[in-house]
């Protein structure tokens, strides 16, 4: 056999096997689109039967949703954002989800309240034991984590500086304030017994959801995905949430 038609039937082995692999990448695509569209109709067809604006964006893997609406006379919106990464489990997806209300409140503090198992309480409990001017740079990496969780609109919120609460009432869950006070306490115990009542409901996210509660807005985050049910369950809860925050004068 001449090496001029090995070169020929080395070609056309070639050309087959890029054509079965374009073909397998179109058919996983297609069916990936499929069951993601099924997913979008669900949670679109749910947002239009409770009067809520519903948006999706897709792009090489990934997602971006966004839900505005007003329940029990809360205005909120919501965020559902899914990045591909080598470092996760998940089909190589990171779930960040936000929900949020600008509600103006008197509980006296902003207050934290996360999982103790959580990212953010394993970064705040490695900074109480770093030296001077390390503390210095993971204050700047903590400085970044409040609007990375929580949205731009927390960008004020500086997390190097707050401290635990202890004798709080929240199971399982770690709280930071601005100022552990008895003050501070007080209005702590306080959210505790909301949280608590909202348990169920918040029981959506697959772990614990991290809350951050500011004088002039409520965030709800957590990383898991979320069906329309889930959907529905963390917004009754967080406008339930927000409604029992004392009201401001």
């Amino acid at each position: 056999m001449s090496d001029t038609l090995l070169t020929v039937i080395g070609t056309v082995v070639g050309i087959a096997a890029i054509g079965v692999m374009i073909a397998g990448v179109v058919i996983l695509k297609k069916g990936i689109t499929k069951l993601q569209g099924s997913s979008v109709e669900a949670l679109a067809a749910s947002a239009r039967s409770k009067g809520w604006q519903f948006d999706h964006k897709a792009e090489m893997g990934s997602f971006f949703r966004r839900w505005a609406g007003t329940t029990d006379g809360v205005g909120w919106t919501a965020t559902h954002e899914v990045t591909r990464t080598s470092s996760t489990a998940d089909g190589y997806r990171q779930h960040k989800f936000l929900w949020q209300a600008g509600v103006a409140n008197a509980l006296g503090t902003p207050v934290l309240v996360l999982p103790e198992r959580s990212a953010l309480s394993t970064v705040d409990e490695k900074m109480a034991r770093l030296p001077g001017f390390l503390k210095t740079i993971g204050s700047a990496a903590i400085d970044r984590v409040a609007p990375t969780w929580f949205g731009a609109d927390a960008a004020d919120v500086d997390l190097s500086t707050w401290r635990p609460v202890e004798g709080h009432g929240i199971a399982n869950m770690r709280v930071l304030v601005p100022v552990a006070d008895a003050a501070a306490l007080v209005a702590v115990r306080q959210l505790a017994a909301t949280l608590n009542q909202h348990a169920a409901a918040l029981a959506a996210f697959s772990e614990p959801p991290a809350i951050l509660i500011r004088p002039q807005a409520v965030h709800l985050a957590g990383r898991t995905d979320m069906s329309a049910d889930d959907v529905a369950r963390v917004v009754a809860a967080g406008a339930g949430i927000a409604r029992a925050l004392p009201p401001t004068a």
